[in-house]
């Protein structure tokens, strides 16, 4: 067990163990992995926005608008249908 004197007063201000040196050691690895891969992701994801940003627009259909309705409205009666039943 290490005995730090920061003050200099010839008593010990605090003390490290190995077990303390390892864990801190530990952590402070754990941050800078845990930083390192978010700054990857990020980069990657402002890759793909600027991709796509070239992309041209999607165009919806009529049809595609008019299935979409229609399916939520049977969706809606039949969340009616079931609301009844209990």
């Amino acid at each position: 067990m290490a005995k730090v004197d920061i003050d200099g007063d010839g008593k010990a201000d605090f003390s490290l163990s190995l077990a303390n040196i390892v864990m801190l050691v530990t952590m402070i690895i754990s941050l800078v992995g845990s930083y390192y891969t978010l700054n990857s992701k990020i980069a990657i994801l402002e890759i793909e926005v600027e991709e796509a940003k070239t992309l041209p627009p999607q165009k919806i259909s009529e049809k595609e608008i008019d299935l979409k309705f229609e399916l939520l409205q049977n969706e809606i009666k039949d969340i009616k249908q079931n609301f009844k039943r209990k």
